[in-house]
């Protein structure tokens, strides 16, 4: 009995260690959704808010219209990361990647004719340089779960910004993605996501197209 016993204490020990572990991975996992759902709460809200329209340009730079959380009518967490959206844009427009034109949503961006050379084909990594019609384009490729969380963010009437700020795009991608959203361009069509082509013109003026995957 007592051989028994000294067999089992193992074999129990090791069992209660990979449980804990699988726990604390789930555990883990858990946060992460958690931590992504708070996020698009928050964009969501501001997208939702008059946060985005009562900003106003100066020499090129998106400023608040709003001076805190309770004038805007939102939660003080929306607030602070819309402030971290503005000096985001502002960084960009320094950078020489966008132009704004009356407020933060207006960020200007030309859709790009797809007769080309380009394939998704050709998109299998981010942002390799393809060159097409005399001018080199990078890539950046978006799969369907997030496409359909960016599709939910614009059709809510967020801009640019906040779509480059929730997802980590760069900021010429998501003008470009906004622009194909408004002219009703189906880039992800069957669900898998998409290839953005892109580049910024002199001025600052992102360009581009989307390529199904």
């Amino acid at each position: 009995m007592k051989l028994c016993r000294k067999l089992l204490i193992p074999f129990v020990i090791t069992a209660i260690f990979f449980s804990t572990l699988g726990f604390g991975k789930f555990a883990i996992a858990a946060q992460q959704v958690q931590a992504d759902s708070s996020e698009e709460s928050i964009i969501l809200e501001i997208v939702k808010s008059d946060l985005e329209e009562k900003t106003y340009v100066v020499d090129g730079k998106v400023f608040n219209g709003f001076t805190n959380y309770k004038e805007a009518g939102v939660s003080e967490e929306a607030f602070e990361k819309f402030k971290e959206i503005i000096t985001f844009t502002n960084e960009n427009i320094e950078q020489g990647n966008i132009t704004v034109g009356t407020n933060i949503k207006d960020i200007k961006a030309n859709i790009v004719d797809k007769n080309c050379e380009c394939s998704a084909a050709k998109s299998t990594t981010i942002n390799p340089a393809i060159s097409t019609n005399n001018i080199l384009y990078s890539t950046y490729k978006i799969d369907g779960n997030t496409a359909s969380k960016i599709g939910k963010v614009l059709a809510g009437g967020g801009g640019a910004a906040a779509v480059a700020s929730m997802f980590g795009l760069p900021a010429a991608v998501a003008a470009v993605l906004s622009a194909l959203y408004g002219a009703n361009e189906l880039c992800n069509w069957n669900n898998n996501g998409y290839t953005i082509y892109y580049t910024t013109l002199l001025g600052g003026v992102p360009q581009g197209f989307c390529v199904p995957n």
